[in-house]
């Protein structure tokens, strides 16, 4: 939010010797952050007013002509070519060193001293939007920036030569960018009345009193207001005003809505803006012919009703959107934005005023229920004072009569004031209060920096208390306890003043997070050991994406307002959101390995509650242009739960492998009776689709699971002293067998000397029946006694045969 420190002024004492920076610190520290500062004064360094004194032809450029001109402290000759040049008059210099736009195009352009088809130019006499102001000078010709017209059209007084240009034409503000954020809690704060009441408070200036000059007359027509059922606003007001003649609105207030990136429209609609940032508090005009004998009905939207908004939107409306009705056609979305149907146009000479301050909850699901962000449903949503509403209808017929000469009140005011705005009073303990801020704060101390911020501050019910009448401004949702005045006594002292102590508590170490640590370890294992990079995806994707990979809708939680069309369910896999950054990197490297460390989010049809199953996994992806990818990411899979130290698994043929996965490459881990990870290769169609050539092998790793086994417990055994003999054996089998079988069945046959079987190969197809498949073992025999003979590997060999084949399998 943009905060103008002239608007402040109006209000306000602050110190001229204070720095636009210093004053941006004191903002920051004594109330909110301050992002930014922006000093109008310094576009117009090096630019002043100059008087031009005598006019002559150029004697080498017929366009072009030599004035001498008075620019305060001495006479300069420049050389210039606009046609409205005049003796007396008084124009922009810019002098040597200034930055400005050539012709009011391009880049900035620093001026220096210079001679012009022969004759020296000490500086430009410029147009307006060379110097970045409105046009506001005739364009007849080359035409430079009258100063004397611009001053009679901003209402300003005519500044002497050599005067800055920034001076003389009131371009001096200084702008604060404050940070939203830290305004949540402060809806007083979302004006520049209510700044000003933070200035006045730390720069202990004296705040002037909002006072507005308006009488309604008692008799006329009034309009007539309906709150359809109680709680849709704590207040309305309303009033009819005729004879407007809908025009631009004066140049000050248009400039001063420029200045904090609110876009002039027209002096009706400026005003409802104006007050807005000067009170805080919306306000919408209708054009009278729209509301139908000048009454108001409150209510929520019915089903199925439409509403085209202000900015040509048609909304399909909710149940409990509240709308500003005629008695029968919508007009406004409450506190969010006005309808298309009753916009103020060139032609409205009459409109209905209306001040409301609504329900913030209710807003708030409007708001972001249709996406809108309005200034207005900002405000509201933060729970805005009924009390400023007044002032802020007030205010605004002021500015209505002001600014329209023939604009006339039709009638008295409305005021349906439902729900009264309170004022609670809290006891303020100051000895207590001390010893939470960390410094001394006197009784005398703490009244003043309550009653600068307009707190109402007395002698408590004991001694050391003080009771603390809260202004009703700081009563909604802000001040309500006594943790909240301490609060307001600490920023109002400086926590800059505060002296930093190291706690005298006792310290204790924080209870081990597993999980952490565990995600810790997977990291460095994956990052550092198996040459992985990771990836951070966005936990959402797309209902395309769902149905492209073969997922369930029903599993899956739909966002409410995404953020995007392709962001509209929460994620359930990993797969889709980092294939997609697999896709992309492939484009520049031939071989990748990528992995993340995420939560998927699944909902559970059978259970009642209304929040996912969160489960934390990993997903890790190599993909490359040439070469095999399955056994090298399964040996990846092995040696990370191995360093993990994750117990002991056996893999497993996929009985019912995922949708994407490869409908013959997919396998699952197993330790104990709990699927830990499943490996797989990308199914052929999907990859396809994306366009991703290659192979491409995927795991997926259920983290929380793997977490929740604990750690592997480990039996030690001496280094073996004599060699082994590695043997490898096909097995063939019926394609519905898993590899697991086939493994225990060897182990379990040659048990006195295998020490490790290995699954090394899977065959389908080639010479095999189409209900067949091949097996490909490497097995490891070692004798801790002695070394191995011809004869122990044969009888070892024959032994596996005979396993083997008596179970109904054959060796190839």
């Amino acid at each position: 939010m943009k905060i103008s420190l002239n608007w402040i002024k109006k209000f306000t004492t602050v110190p001229a010797d204070l720095s636009a920076k210093r004053l941006g610190e004191l903002l920051t520290l004594r109330t909110a952050e301050v992002e930014g500062v922006e000093e109008e004064a310094l576009m117009f360094s090096e630019i002043v007013v100059g008087k031009v004194l005598s006019i002559q032809s150029h004697p080498n450029a017929d366009k072009l002509k030599v004035t001498q001109v008075d620019i305060g402290k001495k006479k300069v000759q420049i050389v210039c070519g606009g046609t409205n040049l005049n003796v007396g008059m008084h124009v922009a210099v810019a002098l040597p060193g200034a930055s400005v736009l050539w012709h009011g195009e391009g880049e900035p352009v620093v001026l220096e001293e210079t001679a012009i088809r022969g004759e020296k130019s000490f500086g430009m006499i410029c147009a307006e939007e060379e110097i970045y102001l409105p046009t506001m000078t005739p364009q007849e010709g080359v035409a430079i920036a009258d100063l004397d017209l611009i001053w009679k059209i901003m209402g300003l007084k005519p500044s002497a030569a050599g005067t800055p240009l920034a001076q003389a034409l009131s371009r001096t503000d200084i702008i604060f960018d404050v940070d939203n954020k830290s305004l949540t809690h402060r809806p007083d704060l979302w004006s520049h009345y209510g700044m000003a009441r933070e200035f006045s408070a730390f720069l202990k200036a004296k705040l002037k009193p909002f006072t507005t000059k308006v009488s309604f007359p008692k008799k006329g027509t009034k309009v007539a207001v309906k709150l359809d059922k109680p709680g849709l606003a704590r207040r309305f007001l309303s009033v009819v005003i005729t004879g407007i003649k809908v025009a631009p609105s004066p140049e000050w207030m248009q400039e001063q809505l420029k200045a904090v990136g609110i876009r002039p429209v027209s002096n009706i609609v400026d005003i409802t803006n104006y007050v807005m940032l000067e009170l805080g508090h919306p306000l919408h005009a209708f054009d009278r012919r729209v509301v139908g004998n000048d009454t108001f009905v409150v209510r929520t939207a019915k089903k199925g009703e439409v509403l085209e908004t202000l900015d040509h939107k048609k909304r399909e409306l909710s149940t409990e959107d509240v709308l500003v009705t005629n008695g029968k056609t919508a007009l406004a979305l409450a506190g969010v934005m006005g309808g298309l149907n009753s916009e103020i146009t060139d032609s409205t000479t009459e409109v209905v005023l209306e001040v409301a301050t609504w329900d913030p909850t209710k807003i708030r699901k409007t708001s972001q229920r249709h996406n809108l962000r309005s200034d207005a449903a900002q405000r509201f949503e933060k729970s805005l004072d009924p009390e400023v509403a007044g002032a802020a209808f007030n205010r605004a017929v002021e500015l209505i009569l002001e600014l329209c000469p023939t604009a006339q009140l039709a009638g008295p005011a409305t005021d349906v004031y439902a729900d009264k705005a309170t004022s609670p009073t809290v006891q303020l303990d100051v000895a207590r209060t001390s010893r939470k801020i960390g410094a001394e704060i006197t009784e005398k101390a703490a009244t003043d920096y309550l009653t600068r911020l307009s707190f109402k501050v007395a002698k408590g019910s004991k001694k050391g208390f003080l009771k603390v009448t809260v202004p009703t401004f700081r009563a909604t949702k802000d001040v309500s306890i006594e943790e909240d005045l301490v609060e307001e006594v600490a920023r109002m002292y400086g926590y800059e003043n505060i002296v930093p102590v190291l706690p005298s508590l006792p310290i204790s170490l924080p209870i081990p997070n597993e999980e952490r640590r565990r995600e810790h370890e997977a990291r460095q294992l994956l990052s550092l050991g198996l040459g992985f990079m990771e990836n951070n995806c966005y936990s959402f994707y797309s209902e395309e994406e769902i149905a492209d990979y073969g997922l369930d809708t029903a599993l899956h939680l739909k966002v409410a307002n995404p953020l995007s069309s392709d962001q509209t369910h929460m994620r359930t896999t990993l797969v889709p959101n980092l294939l997609k950054a697999v896709i992309k990197n492939r484009e520049e490297q031939k071989s990748v390995h990528l992995y993340e460390l995420g939560r998927s989010y699944i909902k559970e049809a059978s259970s009642d509650s209304a929040f996912p199953r969160e489960e934390k996994f990993i997903c890790g992806i190599i993909a490359r242009e040439k070469g095999e990818t399955f056994y090298e990411l399964l040996g990846v899979l092995r040696t990370f739960l191995e360093r993990f130290e994750a117990p002991g698994s056996r893999v497993l043929e996929s009985r019912e492998p995922v949708p994407y996965a490869h409908p013959k490459a997919s396998a699952d881990f197993i330790s104990g009776s709990t699927k830990i990870a499943t490996l797989f290769d990308l199914h052929p169609a999907i990859a396809q689709a994306k366009g991703l050539s290659g192979s491409a092998t995927i795991f997926e790793l259920n983290l929380s699971q793997l977490v929740a086994l604990g750690r592997r417990k480990f039996s030690y055994s001496p280094l073996p002293r004599f060699p082994g003999i590695e043997l490898d054996i096909s097995v063939l089998v019926e394609r519905t067998t898993q590899s697991e079988v086939i493994l225990r069945l060897l182990k379990k046959a040659g048990q006195q000397l295998i020490e490790e079987v290995e699954l090394i190969d899977i065959f389908e197809g080639g010479s095999l029946a189409a209900d067949k498949k091949s097996f490909t073992f490497r097995v490891l025999l070692r004798s801790a006694e002695r070394t191995l003979t011809d004869d122990d590997l044969h009888q070892t060999q024959q032994a596996i045969y005979t396993a083997v084949e008596k179970a109904g399998y054959s060796v190839r």
